[in-house]
């Protein structure tokens, strides 16, 4: 890390204008940010290289080919010297590619984009049985069509699910189908007499 950008952190300045804040938990202001946001959606809109606009990306991806070996390659030293992917400075957790401070802020992420994806369809609670507990929901394709919609819209895989939906209006998820139903609901219902608390 160079001593401009461990200044920068320190201060809490942004790298690239030092008299600018940045924004809450980001290392960059609110400027870069943008900046870097539209510079991303324009190379994906485009099928180019996020580093490298002059180069076509990956299928399906937004790197290059070259981008992504040595993505991959610095991620393999880093876990052969077992340190944190993001934190050169520290320590992986057993079995993990990461420290616990990016453990703990991907976890805080997770929870609140499963949130976020469950109020779009209504709330945190179940449809069936009327279960709160965030950890014993999903979302659930209500027609039985996950499975083909998944292969037309990428968005709706399983782990990219939560961010699909709560960037959609109200008419397209009523299109696909989707509702919030606990894992014993989602269970129950792929039995022969449908879910037992609809019995």
């Amino acid at each position: 890390m160079s001593i401009r950008l461990e200044k920068a952190r320190a201060l809490g300045t942004c790298y690239s204008h030092p008299d600018r804040r940045v924004v809450p938990g980001k290392t960059q202001c609110q400027e870069c940010l943008d900046a870097m946001k539209a510079r991303y959606y324009l190379a994906k809109k485009n099928g180019k290289c996020n580093s490298h606009p002059n180069r076509d990306a990956r299928p399906g991806q937004t790197y290059c080919e070259e981008c992504v070996s040595q993505r991959r390659k610095r991620s393999e030293e880093k876990k052969r010297r077992n340190v944190c992917v993001r934190h050169p400075g520290r320590a992986a957790e057993p079995r993990k590619t990461y420290c616990i401070e990016c453990l703990m802020r991907q976890r805080e992420w997770n929870l609140a984009r499963k949130i976020r994806a469950f109020e779009s369809l209504g709330g945190a609670r179940c449809v069936c049985c009327g279960e709160t507990q965030i950890e014993f929901l999903s979302i659930e394709h209500a027609k039985g069509n996950g499975s083909r919609l998944r292969k037309l819209d990428p968005g709706q895989r399983s782990g990219a699910i939560h961010t699909w939906v709560a960037r959609q209006n109200q008419q397209t998820l009523r299109a696909a189908g989707l509702e919030v139903l606990c894992m014993n609901c989602q269970f129950g219902r792929r039995s022969e007499g449908g879910c037992p608390h609809q019995r």
